[in-house]
């Protein structure tokens, strides 16, 4: 195993999962791939882009993620792990799959969130589209709530 790909968001427990990939990569000597998937832009979801206001606010957050990222690689380097950032814009299964197979990933890790019934039912579950889609082996690290 020499690539890693963990899809982190900046949700309650990502930190840990990252830790715990970082020993997976660690004990395997392998390079770890950091994804965030950020939003994508209003026009490449079929929406006007907006007021300046709203152009400005997104570049700001896409800024502190970029950021963000870049820091959680930092931190693994830090630590003798080959880590490297990816931030990228659109959907967030399609994207780690299609990074996953970019980079030829050994192994995709994501988190998943204990939500309920309705919560699956209706918006998107992506560790279970992952499952469902992925030609990769897939870890799925449970998050806290």
């Amino acid at each position: 195993m020499k690539r890693i790909l963990i899809a982190v968001d900046n949700e309650n427990g990502t930190d840990e999962m990252l830790d715990y990939a970082g020993k997976m990569a660690s004990l395997y000597d392998a390079t770890l791939y950091i994804l965030h998937i950020a939003r994508p832009e209003p026009e490449f979801v079929g929406y006007d882009v907006g007021p300046e206001y709203i152009r400005l606010d997104a570049a700001r957050e896409y800024r502190d993620e970029h950021r963000w990222v870049q820091e959680l690689a930092k931190r693994l380097d830090s630590q003798n792990i080959d880590a490297r950032a990816l931030l990228i814009q659109g959907y967030v299964a399609d994207e780690i799959l299609k990074q996953a197979d970019d980079i030829e990933a050994d192994l995709v890790i994501c988190g998943s969130h204990k939500n309920g019934f309705f919560y699956n039912l209706f918006l998107e579950n992506i560790a279970v589209e992952l499952s469902k889609k992925s030609k990769r082996p897939l870890l799925v690290y449970p998050m806290p709530d």
